[in-house]
């Protein structure tokens, strides 16, 4: 749901189309409980329902709105509604013509989208709303349970309120009741390109709205949309879906919609990792790139190099390789797969701290300290951090960061000058040296590299292509 409907008092706008006479469809009621006119009486009539009393105010011209009294078993239809006094055990309507319609807001806009110009009620989890499942899966299942409350937020709503009755019977039995979802393939495995396509149709007649998608991860989007439609009308306290019948057919106009997030220049601690996943997934977002390491800290745990996280900010500030499990699962249950980036050569300070025979020089005056091209101490510990995070991030996919790398450092550095001239290179000679190297680590591991573009631009003539680049 996400947000309110109109408060213009939207479950009479519903009255209006479902009791009253086509020609009155431009009209509606404000509800004002325990509110009197005095005098200004165009009529008196035994007591009848609201939406019978409005059939009657809408049909004379002169009519303003109409109060019940419940202890007289009385309506009166009223000339004027301009002085109001309180008086228990009576309820005021007060007619206005239709307001515009709230639009009907989707993040983001789905491909195709058809709409009408009815609104449906939609009965609550109270009331008995269900979502049926053909295609069933736990995964499934656990996404219908968190989408529930999603789409029915607040509290207390039922279609007919006990001792002042707001809708009729007739009108309480064509409130949407079901959302009825088939998953084609509920089996299939998060991966960049899966299918998240679905279509998304309810009726204006409050039959059942259906969902239908070729992968749990389509019926996760289908799902997202359908929360969105619901609505919330305060004043009358009921939900609604404007605009019926509605027919989307939606897909991603990108298989890439992600975000960054650096967790070395500022700790986020996991619960909030978790927060920004579920809002990724209400967006439709489906890649985090986590920066999980830089010059400033190395706050996730390996056992290959058991000292790497001792530079977290914090001894509590840091991340065990099962907390990282576990957010790649809560991300996949929600379409949200992690593309993890170990920032090398460059940015190796907090490394250099606990391992600095895999860096240059100590004294090397940079800004930040690069990773030594010319021993195998370096090259060593990327590999064994690429293949315990390849254990850990499913998605095939590796950024190696490579910005910002100065160069002059490893000039300044003896062991590495000494190398270089050895073998006659230059330093971006080295730095193609570098990227071809790591390159052919991930690609042993079977992992798609991703670098900053400016890694890329100074390997330019002679290094391998990485697969992506990272624009910033």
């Amino acid at each position: 749901m996400r947000r309110s409907g109109s408060a213009a008092g939207v479950f009479l706008a519903l009255c209006a189309q479902i009791t009253t006479p086509a020609d009155a469809a431009a009209t509606f009621y404000w509800r004002l409980p325990n509110t009197d006119v005095p005098g200004d009486i165009i009529v008196q009539l035994p007591q009848k329902l609201p939406d019978q009393l409005m059939a009657h105010c809408n049909a004379d011209p002169s009519c303003l709105g109409f109060t019940t009294d419940a202890s007289m078993s009385l309506g009166f239809l009223k000339s004027s509604v301009a002085t109001t006094q309180p008086s228990a055990g009576v309820d005021l309507f007060v007619k206005h013509s239709l307001p515009s319609a709230p639009r009907l807001t989707l993040m983001p806009v789905p491909n195709s989208i058809h709409t009408g110009n009815e609104s449906v009620l939609v009965a609550s989890p109270v009331d008995g709303f269900s979502m049926l499942l053909q295609g069933d899966s736990a995964d499934l299942r656990a996404a219908v349970a968190r989408y529930i409350p999603l789409t029915f937020p607040v509290a207390g709503s039922t279609l007919v309120k006990s001792g002042s009755r707001l809708l009729s019977a007739a009108a309480a039995a064509n409130s949407l009741a079901m959302l009825n979802i088939s998953v084609h393939d509920v089996s299939a495995s998060l991966s960049l390109g899966v299918d998240e396509s679905y279509t998304l149709t309810v009726p204006a007649d409050g039959s059942p709205a259906t969902l239908s998608a070729g992968t749990f991860f389509g019926a996760l989007r289908g799902l997202e949309s359908f929360s969105q439609l619901v609505q919330f009308d305060y004043d009358s306290g009921l939900y609604f879906i404007p605009f019926a019948p509605i027919l989307i057919a939606d897909a991603p106009a990108f298989p890439y919609r992600g975000m960054m997030i650096d967790t070395s220049a500022h700790f986020v601690p996991v619960p909030v990792l978790r927060h920004l996943i579920d809002s990724m997934a209400f967006a439709k977002l489906n890649v985090l790139h986590w920066h999980i390491v830089d010059q400033a800290s190395f706050p996730i745990q390996s056992h290959a190099y058991p000292q790497l996280w001792n530079s977290a900010w914090s001894p509590r500030e840091r991340y065990t390789l099962a907390d990282a499990a576990a957010l790649v699962e809560y991300g996949r249950q929600r379409g949200v797969f992690i593309v993890p980036e170990q920032d090398n050569p460059s940015h190796a300070d907090a490394i250099c701290l606990t391992y600095p025979e895999a860096c240059t020089f100590a004294s090397c005056q940079t800004w930040t300290n690069p990773l030594n091209p010319a021993v195998n101490a370096s090259y060593a510990l990327v590999e064994a951090v690429m293949r315990e995070w390849q254990a850990v991030f499913p998605s095939g996919i590796m950024h190696q960061g490579g910005d910002e790398l100065d160069t002059d450092c490893w000039l300044q550095d003896p062991t590495v000058a000494a190398w270089l001239t050895a073998n006659n290179m230059t330093t971006l000679d080295a730095y193609r040296y570098w990227v071809e190297r790591t390159h052919t680590m991930a690609s042993q591991l079977n992992q798609t590299v991703m670098r900053w573009q400016v890694r890329a631009r100074h390997a330019e003539g002679g290094a391998r292509s990485p697969a992506w680049l990272v624009h910033w």
